[in-house]
């Protein structure tokens, strides 16, 4: 069965791709066009939210105020707790994820799967009995 993705919402755009894309885009923006300073290297202790600010407090005790956090910190984000108003440590599924990143050069050569790269970003998964295969290009 092949089910087609819905119609694209102008309202609310879509960005599919690596999350290393996503984060170099992000960085790059704040970097280069915001021009906000970046520290890298520091360590967060914890995220704090109050009626006036937001923020992180860094292992050095040192509290940085934002007017945006972003918790990206992975599955045992230490913003998890603030974002959901509760403690919710993440559980196992059971399952097994494996990732790979690689050039789609021969894929665009061989017409089985030449269709999947022609025509920009696309989005495709199988979806069976215990077992999952997504991937984008």
């Amino acid at each position: 069965m092949n089910q087609r993705s819905p119609p694209r919402n102008p309202e609310a755009p879509v960005f599919n791709g690596h999350r290393g894309e996503f984060h170099s885009v992000v960085f790059n923006y704040v970097k280069d066009d915001l021009a906000i300073p970046i520290h890298l290297g520091c360590r967060i202790s914890k995220y704090f939210e109050d009626a006036s600010s937001a923020g992180i407090v860094l292992e050095s005790g040192a509290k940085v105020s934002a007017d945006v956090v972003i918790g990206a910190d992975g599955v045992r984000s230490k913003a998890r707790e603030l974002v959901l108003g509760f403690e919710d440590k993440p559980k196992s599924s059971g399952y097994a994820v494996f990732r790979a990143w690689f050039s789609n050069e021969e894929m665009v050569k061989d017409p089985e799967t030449a269709h999947f790269c022609n025509n920009g970003d696309t989005f495709n998964g199988w979806i069976g009995p215990d077992v999952h295969f997504l991937f984008s290009t």
